[in-house]
């Protein structure tokens, strides 16, 4: 899956898929060190250890790329825009 990150913490954060679905992920499930908010990201889809209705993100790795992405700018595009981005 693809996605962007929303939100980085010191040991966890968030990354938006289709402009409205926010996925946790936790730093253990991060291939690329660094992540910054606007990184684009792939990823894979697991059941979260927590509970058997959420899911969280593992082997997060950044795309590289040129072009950044602000969160807000994302976020105000929403689903119908996303060439916008």
């Amino acid at each position: 899956m693809e996605g962007l990150i929303i939100k980085v913490k010191e040991k966890y954060g968030f990354i938006l898929v289709d402009g409205s679905r926010q996925i946790f992920y936790h730093i253990s499930g991060v291939l690329t060190r660094g992540l910054r908010e606007g990184d684009t990201v792939t990823f894979d889809l697991v059941q979260s250890l927590k509970s058997q209705y959420q899911h969280q993100a593992i082997n997060v790795k950044r795309i590289p790329g040129p072009i950044s992405t602000s969160v807000v700018e994302a976020l105000a595009a929403g689903n119908d825009n996303k060439a916008a981005i």
